[in-house]
């Protein structure tokens, strides 16, 4: 944003110079030159938000890429294939990751109505953020 600062300077000082010389066309040009120089950094600090939201989310796709290498499906329900950092092996909520991209640990026995799953063996899996999501 430097640049256009000193741009926005340098319009200042020309247009106290064209003040002194008493030149109302070198003047009027000066203004749109700095009506023109105060939008481009507005433009530059709306891209630059942008920017920094697109980083964010694409740092976030590559972390549920990675997470989605390194687990696997085994009876409708996701366990790991190797280490993820901060997870253990699972299991882990099929919904929650196919959905929302989270890997969700899952509890073992009947527990909440909402948010249970089953898996082929016949065992009992409650999530816990699936429960309260669906009791919404």
């Amino acid at each position: 944003m430097g640049a256009v600062d000193n741009v926005i300077t340098g319009v200042k000082q020309l247009r106290e110079i064209a003040r002194k010389l008493e030149n109302a066309e070198l003047l009027a040009t000066i203004a749109d030159l700095q009506l023109d120089a105060v939008g481009l950094k507005s433009d530059m600090l709306t891209l630059r938000d942008e920017n920094l939201a697109l980083r964010q989310q694409n740092e976030e796709l590559r972390r549920q890429a990675d997470v989605r290498s390194k687990i696997e499906s085994r009876d409708g329900i996701y366990y790991a294939t190797e280490t993820i950092k901060g997870y253990g092996d699972g299991p882990f909520c099929h919904r929650c990751m196919d959905q929302y991209g989270d890997l969700m640990g899952l509890i073992a026995g009947a527990g909440m109505a909402a948010g249970r799953f089953r898996d082929s063996k016949g065992n009992m899996w409650s999530c816990h953020r699936c429960a309260i999501d669906l009791r919404k």
